[in-house]
């Protein structure tokens, strides 16, 4: 296995590339993920209002520079340690995932309440979105949430993948053939984001409610608990309100995360291998 061979630098620096092609490929979906867990609508209401409001292509890919940034170094420093975790600790593949949890919320809280201010229409721009929650004081707004989300999303991410790529690689008498690596990938995607959807809804909703309440002396009010935010979409939208949005996040996460996993495999044979 090329990944238990290479240094954690070898994986961030794959994990970089990693993250510019799952971003751009993926943005758009996203977009139409968070406005649908906002707003409790349809996928074509969604899509409908954000082309009138914004025009489509436009609306789909506004603000796309911060993600941009933000998912590549995200990308990159989960990969460079999860490597790190795997090589120097055996850990297994899920735990391994876990593990980067803490790491990657570091990065995606404060990018996801950016995200989520310019993907509701509240911000023009990613921006001026920074500027307002800097002025606000609090760019954590969900941070334990969003850390328990990324330790259940990354334990099954890469828990999902290294032992799916291995069962593919198996059914085929090439070493690694070339639809293991996408297919694996896509699975792992797909799992990941089932398994926590229900805690990125919440969290969606958690930064949502806090950012909309007015100001206290010193900064943003305080957040509201995640348990409450989650009873309140239950009994209006029932548990199924958990998953709004899911269609779009499951689609995109197959799409990206079969690019991503292909770019970070190709990188890093190709830096093992220039050694």
């Amino acid at each position: 296995d090329v990944s238990m061979a290479a240094t954690p630098l070898e994986c961030g620096a794959a994990g970089l590339a990693a993250g510019v092609c799952g971003t751009l490929l993926g943005f758009p979906l996203d977009v139409v993920k968070t406005r649908m867990q906002a707003d409790g609508a349809s996928l074509r209401a969604t899509v409908r209002r954000i082309s009138k409001s914004d025009g489509l292509v436009t609306g789909l890919y506004r603000g796309v520079g911060a993600p941009l940034a933000a998912l590549t170094l995200l990308c990159g420093q989960t990969f460079a340690f999860y490597g790190w975790v795997r090589r120097t600790l055996s850990a297994p593949p899920a735990l391994a995932g876990a593990c980067c949890g803490p790491v990657a919320a570091l990065v995606s809280t404060p990018f996801d309440l950016v995200k989520v201010r310019v993907a509701l229409g509240v911000a023009p721009s990613a921006i001026a979105a920074a500027r307002e929650l800097l002025a606000r004081r609090h760019l954590y707004l969900g941070h334990g949430i969003n850390t328990t989300r990324e330790c259940v999303f990354l334990a099954a991410y890469f828990g999902t993948y290294e032992p799916a790529k291995a069962t593919l690689s198996s059914l085929s008498t090439e070493q690694q053939p070339l639809y293991a690596v996408p297919l694996a990938g896509s699975l792992a995607g797909a799992t990941g984001w089932l398994v926590s959807y229900p805690l990125d809804c919440v969290k969606t909703n958690v930064q949502r409610v806090a950012l909309a309440a007015p100001t206290q002396a010193g900064g943003v009010a305080p957040p509201p608990p995640w348990w409450r935010v989650a009873r309140e979409l239950v009994r209006e939208r029932s548990l199924v309100g958990l998953y709004a949005g899911v269609g779009p996040s499951v689609a995109r996460a197959c799409v990206v995360s079969a690019t991503r996993f292909s770019a970070y495999e190709l990188a890093l044979q190709w830096l093992v291998g220039a050694r």
